[in-house]
C-alpha cells in the first residue's frame, strides 16, 4: 500500500499536476476538439528521438504497475486494467492543465506495458533466482544513462530500474533467518557511515525550501544533497537485499562479477565507437578525451576511468577461471579494449590506478589455495606475464603519443593548481565546530563555490517564471552550454527563432550546432545574435548554415547538438531566452520543449571548467560535505573491508583479491578526484567495500 501511494504521487508529478496551472472546462473542451485519436499520430509528427523517448518513458512509468500486480500475486489482466484506467485519468487531466495536451496512444501503451511486464515476471523462474538478477544490475550502471537526451539527472532511468528491482526483491524474498550469525563489528561501522550520510543529507537540505521549478534542474539547489545521497541509499538497501539472497543460497559475488564484466564490455564498445566516430582510433595527438555513457562527466570528473579500473580486475580473474578457449579469446579482447580505453582517457592518475589494480588482480589470480597457504602456479605465472606484455603493447604507444606526453609534462604545474584548489575549498566552509565535525552538507560545494570562491566562477543558469510563462536565464562566468540533440543534414540552411532580453547593452547570445557527444566538439557552425539591452523581450531570427556539420559515412555518423550559451565578456550580462525553434526547410521544428514549458526536459548542461563543480580529492570532498565524522566513518568502514579482503586474498580467495584490487585502484584515483559526488560511482564503491568486508563470512553464497 505505501509503495502504491508513493507511485500515484510520482505519477501525478510526472504528468504535471504540481507544475502546471489548472484551467477551466471551457479551455478543456477546446483542447478536446483538437485531439487526434489516431494511434501514434503524435509520434509520427515529431523527431525519431522524441518519439522513442516518449514511448520508452510511458512504458517504464506504467510498467511499474505490472511489477506491483505481479508482486501481489494477481493476474496480468488486472495490471492492464489498472494501467489503462490510470493512464486514462492522467491523459484526461491534461485537458485541464495549461500547456499540456493528451495523447490517447499513451493509454494503449500503458495497458500493454503493464500487462507485458506482469506477464514477463510471471514467466521468470523461481523467486530467489529471478530476484538475484538485481545483483547484476551493476552492468546497467555504466550503460543505462539517457540524461543527455531526457535532461533529467536527479532521478533517472537507472534509479527507476533499481527502485523496481529492489522493490521486487524485498517483496518476493523472505528475510534472513533470525538465528543467522550477525557480523556486529562490520554492521556497526556500516551504521556509523549511514548515520554520517543521513546527517550530511539533512545539512545539505538546510535551510528547508519548498520545491520550485529549479529544485531538480541544477546543482546549486539544496536538493542536490538527495541526488548524491541516493547512491548511498541504494547501496544500503542492496546490503539488506544481498543478505536475503545469500540466505537463499545465491552466489552473490559471482553474479556481481558477471555484471561488472558485462558493464565493462558495454563501456568498451561505447568508447571504441566514440573514438572511431570522432578523433579516430589511432589519433593520439588530438585533445579528445572519451566519456562513454557516463553523463555525470558533463561537469568533468573521472567516472569512466574509475569504472574501467574497478571492473577490469573481475575480467582478469575470469580469464584464469574459464576453461573455454572462446571465452578466453573474448576476455583477452576485452582486456585489450579496457587498456585502450583507460589510455585514451589521458588521465594520469587513471594510468597509475589501472596499473596497480591490474598488478594486484594478477597476483590474486595467479595463486591458488591449499591448506590456507598460498601456492603459486608456474603455468598461471607465465599466463600473467603474457597478459602484462599484452597490456604494455597496447599502452606504450598511446603513452608515448604527443598529447599524453604533453599531459605528463604539466604534472608539476597541475599539482600546484590542485593544492591551491584544495586549500580554497576548505577555506570556503562556514566557521565553527559543527561544520568541522559534520561538514557543510552533501552536495553544497557547487553553490558554495559560486558564492565564496576567488577562482573563476561557472556561468549560471536557472528557470524563471512570469505570468505563468517559463523561460531560461543565462548568467556570466566560465562557459556553460545548454544543449539538445538535433538531427541535422549537411550543407543545409536552418532558421533559428527565439525570444531574448537583457538589461545590459551590447549583449550577444551565442547559438551553435556542433558535432558533439558530451564534452568535446568537432565541426561547428556558430551564430552570434545581438540582444537589445533595454530589458524588453524581442523576437530574434537568424539563419544557420550547417556546412560540413553532420556529414560523413553512415557507419561513423556523429551526433549533433544545438547549444545556447552566454559568452559575453562584460560583468553581470544576464540573458533571458524563450521560445527557441530550429526549423528545417520543410518547416519542421527540430527542437523539443524549446519554450521550456516542461522545465529543462530534453535540455542538458555542459561545462568547460570543472573546478566550480569538483574538489578534485575524495578525502577533502568527504571532509567538506560530511566533516570529520564522515571522513572517520568512511575511513573505518573502508579500512576494515580492505583488511578482511586482504586477509582472505592471502589465504587463497581469488575473488577477495579482485575486490581488494578494485577498491585500491578506486582509492588511488580518489587522491586527485572527488568520485563520491557521482551517485552511481558512490553506490558501486560502497557495494565493493561491503563485499570486501563480507569475504570472511562463512556462507556458501559469499
Amino acid at each position: 500500500m505505501p509503495v502504491g501511494i508513493l507511485y500515484l504521487i510520482a505519477l501525478a508529478a510526472v504528468n504535471g499536476w504540481f507544475e502546471h496551472r489548472w484551467i477551466g472546462s471551457d479551455s478543456a473542451m477546446n483542447a478536446l476538439n483538437d485531439i487526434h485519436f489516431l494511434p501514434f499520430y503524435y509520434h509520427y509528427y515529431t523527431t525519431e528521438q522524441a518519439a522513442l523517448l516518449s514511448l520508452t518513458s510511458v512504458c517504464l512509468v506504467y510498467g511499474f504497475i505490472g511489477v506491483l500486480v505481479w508482486a501481489s500475486w494477481n493476474p496480468p489482466a488486472l495490471a492492464m486494467l489498472w494501467a489503462t484506467l490510470l493512464a486514462g485519468l492522467m491523459e484526461t487531466s491534461k485537458l485541464f492543465l495549461e500547456n499540456l495536451h493528451p495523447d490517447p496512444t499513451n493509454i494503449i501503451l500503458a495497458g500493454f506495458s503493464a500487462w507485458a511486464t506482469a506477464k514477463l515476471a510471471n514467466r521468470l523462474t523461481s523467486a530467489p533466482v529471478a530476484s538475484a538478477e538485481v545483483s547484476k544490475r551493476n552492468d546497467s550502471l555504466a550503460l543505462f544513462d539517457f540524461a543527455p537526451w531526457s535532461g533529467r539527472f536527479y532521478f533517472d532511468e537507472f534509479d527507476f530500474l533499481l527502485l523496481t528491482s529492489i522493490t521486487i526483491g524485498y517483496v518476493r524474498l523472505p528475510a534472513a533467518p533470525r538465528h543467522a550469525k550477525r557480523d556486529l563489528l562490520f554492521l556497526s561501522l556500516a551504521i556509523l557511515l549511514g548515520l554520517s550520510y543521513v546527517i550530511g543529507t539533512v545539512r545539505g537540505l538546510l535551510p528547508w525550501q519548498i520545491p520550485e521549478i529549479n529544485a531538480f534542474t541544477n546543482y546549486y539547489s539544496p536538493y542536490n544533497a538527495l541526488r548524491i545521497a541516493k547512491g548511498a541509499l541504494w547501496a544500503f538497501l542492496l546490503y539488506g537485499l544481498f543478505g536475503r539472497l545469500a540466505s537463499n543460497g545465491q552466489n552473490i559475488r559471482s553474479l556481481f562479477a558477471q555484471g561488472m564484466v558485462v558493464g565493462l564490455a558495454g563501456t568498451i564498445a561505447m568508447l571504441i565507437w566514440e573514438r572511431f566516430t570522432f578523433p579516430g582510433l589511432f589519433n593520439f595527438t588530438d585533445v579528445y578525451r572519451v566519456t562513454g555513457l557516463f553523463s555525470q562527466m558533463h561537469t568533468g570528473g573521472a567516472d569512466i576511468e574509475t569504472f574501467l579500473t574497478l571492473s577490469t580486475p573481475f575480467l582478469v580473474v575470469q580469464l584464469f577461471e574459464k576453461r573455454s578457449w572462446i571465452t578466453r579469446l573474448v576476455g583477452i579482447a576485452l582486456l585489450v579494449g579496457a587498456t585502450y580505453g583507460v589510455m585514451v582517457t589521458f588521465s594520469r592518475i587513471g594510468y597509475a590506478a589501472y596499473g596497480i589494480a591490474m598488478a594486484l588482480s594478477l597476483l590474486a589470480a595467479m595463486a591458488t589455495s591449499g591448506n590456507q597457504v598460498r601456492i603459486w602456479s608456474f603455468k598461471r605465472g607465465m599466463a600473467a606475464f603474457a597478459l602484462i606484455a599484452l597490456v604494455l603493447a597496447v599502452a606504450v604507444p598511446i603513452f608515448k603519443g604527443p598529447f599524453t606526453q604533453a599531459r605528463m609534462s604539466q604534472a608539476e604545474a597541475d599539482m600546484g593548481i590542485r593544492l591551491a584548489h584544495w586549500s580554497s575549498a576548505l577555506q570556503m566552509r562556514d566557521p565553527g565546530w559543527s561544520t568541522a565535525l559534520l561538514g557543510m552538507g552533501i552536495g553544497r560545494y557547487p553553490e558554495t563555490h559560486s558564492w565564496r570562491s576567488k577562482e573563476s566562477l561557472a556561468a549560471t543558469y536557472r528557470l524563471g517564471s512570469e505570468t505563468d510563462n517559463i523561460f531560461l536565464r543565462l548568467g556570466m562566468g566560465s562557459p556553460l552550454y545548454i544543449e539538445q540533440f538535433v538531427t541535422i543534414e549537411p550543407h543545409s540552411n536552418y532558421l533559428l527563432n527565439l525570444n531574448a532580453r537583457s538589461d545590459q547593452p551590447n549583449t550577444q547570445i551565442t547559438v551553435s550546432i556542433c558535432e558533439k557527444w558530451l564534452l568535446t566538439s568537432a565541426r561547428c557552425a556558430f551564430k552570434l545574435i545581438d540582444v537589445t539591452g533595454n530589458g524588453q523581450w524581442q523576437s530574434l531570427q537568424a539563419n544557420l548554415q550547417s556546412d560540413e556539420v553532420g556529414s560523413g559515412p553512415w557507419y561513423a555518423a556523429r551526433p549533433v547538438k544545438l547549444s545556447i550559451y552566454n559568452f559575453n565578456t562584460q560583468t553581470n550580462a544576464v540573458i533571458d531566452v524563450d521560445n527557441v525553434r530550429l526549423q528545417a526547410a520543410n518547416g519542421d521544428d527540430l527542437l523539443t520543449n524549446g519554450a521550456f514549458s516542461l522545465g529543462l526536459d530534453r535540455w542538458f548542461f555542459i561545462v568547460d571548467n570543472d573546478r566550480p563543480w569538483h574538489i578534485w580529492s575524495l578525502p577533502i570532498q568527504v571532509q567538506f560535505d560530511q566533516g570529520w565524522l564522515g571522513l572517520v566513518a568512511l575511513s573505518l568502514f573502508v579500512a576494515f573491508g580492505l583488511w578482511r579482503a586482504g586477509r582472505d586474498a592471502w589465504r587463497g580467495d581469488a575473488m577477495a583479491g579482485v575486490m581488494l584490487a578494485s577498491c585500491i585502484g578506486f582509492l588511488v584515483i580518489g587522491i586527485f578526484d572527488s568520485l563520491l559526488d557521482s551517485p552511481r560511482i558512490l553506490m558501486l564503491f560502497l557495494l565493493l567495500i561491503w563485499f570486501c568486508g563480507r569475504t570472511g563470512m562463512k556462507s556458501p553464497a559469499l
